[in-house]
């Protein structure tokens, strides 16, 4: 999870990285609300 903070190793790579890691965390986002619902409330893909 710490690869996806601001500050994180996704973001301060090379452009294609970055592109990869944000498809993966908003994918992950994604399906994080469908297993989880109630997270709807604190989170947003």
């Amino acid at each position: 999870m710490d690869r996806f903070r601001p500050e994180g190793a996704c973001w301060g790579g090379i452009e294609a990285g970055a592109e990869l890691c944000d498809r993966a965390c908003t994918n992950g986002m994604t399906w994080l609300m469908e297993v989880e619902p109630t997270l709807r409330e604190v989170c947003t893909p």
